[in-house]
């Protein structure tokens, strides 16, 4: 910062050193032009300190014509008396001070640095910003052009009085006939939100009823599944119940082949004394068994064993029975609930579709069923375009147009045209077709047209002369 200050006050005095030279240049004049002064060092003489001198005379911070502080009038008239030599008299140029000021320098007579400069890009604002235009190359085969119109005729000018035409009331305009279209739009408009709010509401009312049947359904469901797990748990304890009786006779029987092997090994190592001596003490501490509890076990046990090994079979077979019973049940009621789905299916699909040809219907694009005959069905042809501005005899024009160029088959069979019922009415009025169900618009065969009647012929005139 104290470089950049002293700089900033180095070119200031070079500026008043500047200022200093024009004011003499002004104030004194040469007797002869000047000349070069021959003779003199290329080079600045260096003092006898060597380069440390010329350092100190060359450096900026010890040159005598850097003034530091205050740059008024004082230092300017200092400056102008070195530069020549002598007191300057000029008193327009610079004026006498009558007090000397203090040779000091304040420390407020240093000025602030300026504010850095920060260099702005305006790139952006001096050059167009130029966007690359998408361009595709797009062949047309223009028409040829249309021939230019003739000139207007010649018309003379007009000259006299205009003549008048008084246009009374009712005369261009009648609002019964002009405002019809509008009523009849309005009313077909009101119409088709009332029929879709109708059947918005019965498909809510339909909504409705599937969905108590299928809670219907859902909870007899849960209560089945709930009576097929209690018989499952049933038939689960009672498993575990006779396999627990199986391994305690399984336990038994291991048991008494241990004594056998244990009563052998007694018999082949030791004495008679010894085995009679233990069959004492097992007698006294009744190991062995009663005679009566033998024949128990010999004759009732095998009894009791078969008895319940029936039960068992019976138990099984009927669980069998009631598991095929349970089967078939949830099998039918499976089947039971696939037809009713489907059937439903069908019916919204059907009631789909109707929806769907009556909002086109109502747009004006009209389905015909044709009877087949021979129990085939009807024959759905269409759909077919029309208008209510179109009169019954131009729609039935029209229609036997379509079918000429779609089905000739069934224009073929309607020789002398066609008429179109709205169920078994012969329509009678463009507007009904727009008001007509899904499925209602049939056709049939126009009647063919009477014969022509033959001309009478002229009575016989009377001959000449006759009585």
């Amino acid at each position: 910062l104290a470089q950049v200050v002293v700089c900033a006050h180095a070119l200031r005095a070079c500026r008043f050193e500047v200022l200093a030279v024009r004011a003499m240049s002004l104030t004194q004049t040469f007797q002869s032009r000047p000349k070069a002064v021959d003779g003199r060092q290329r080079y600045r003489p260096q003092a006898d300190g060597g380069e440390e001198d010329y350092a100190f005379h060359t450096n900026i911070h010890s040159d005598t014509r850097v003034f530091r502080g205050n740059t008024h009038s004082t230092h300017t008239k200092k400056v102008f008396e070195k530069l020549s030599g002598g007191a300057v008299n000029d008193s327009t140029a610079v004026r006498r001070v009558r007090r000397e000021r203090n040779t000091k320098t304040s420390i407020f007579d240093i000025e602030l640095p300026k504010p850095d400069r920060v260099p702005v890009d305006l790139h952006s604002h001096l050059v167009e910003d130029v966007a690359p235009v998408q361009v595709a190359q797009v062949v047309t085969q223009t028409d040829a052009f249309q021939p230019e119109p003739p000139a207007p005729a010649f018309r003379v000018q007009k000259s006299g009085i205009d003549a008048s035409t008084q246009v009374y009331d009712g005369d261009l305009f009648h609002f019964d006939i002009e405002v019809r279209p509008i009523v009849d739009v309005i009313a077909d408009k009101i119409m088709e939100q009332s029929l879709m709010e109708v059947q918005e509401e019965m498909e809510l009312a339909e909504m409705g009823k599937f969905k108590q049947k299928w809670f219907r359904r859902q909870k007899e469901e849960m209560d089945a599944w709930k009576t097929l797990v209690e018989q499952e748990r049933a038939f689960h304890r009672e498993t575990k119940e006779l396999m627990s009786q199986e391994s305690k006779r399984v336990d038994r029987e291991a048991d008494l082949l241990r004594k056998l092997e244990v009563l052998a090994l007694a018999e082949q190592a030791g004495s008679r004394t010894q085995v009679g001596q233990a069959f004492t003490d097992l007698s006294a501490l009744q190991a062995f068994t009663v005679p009566d509890a033998a024949r128990v076990e010999r004759d009732v046990f095998p009894f009791l064993l078969e008895q319940a090994n029936r039960d068992i079979a019976r138990m099984l077979d009927a669980h069998s029975v009631v598991d095929g019973l349970i089967l078939n049940v949830v099998q039918s009621t499976a089947a039971v609930h696939r037809a009713a789905h489907e059937a439903h299916r069908q019916v919204v699909a059907k009631r789909q579709a109707n929806e769907k040809e009556e909002r086109e219907i109502m747009k004006g694009n009209i389905r015909i069923y044709v009877d087949q005959g021979g129990g085939k069905g009807k024959l759905p042809i269409g759909p077919v375009r029309i208008s209510t501005d179109e009169q019954p005899d131009d729609v039935h024009e029209s229609i036997m147009a379509w079918l000429q160029e779609n089905h000739p088959e069934v224009a073929g069979q309607n020789p002398y045209g066609v008429e179109l019922l709205i169920g078994d009415t012969p329509m009678t009025e463009t507007k009904q077709l727009f008001t007509a169900r899904a499925g209602q618009i049939t056709m049939r065969a126009k009647d063919p047209p009477p014969p022509p009647t033959p001309p009478e012929e002229p009575p016989p005139e009377a001959e000449e002369g006759g009585a």
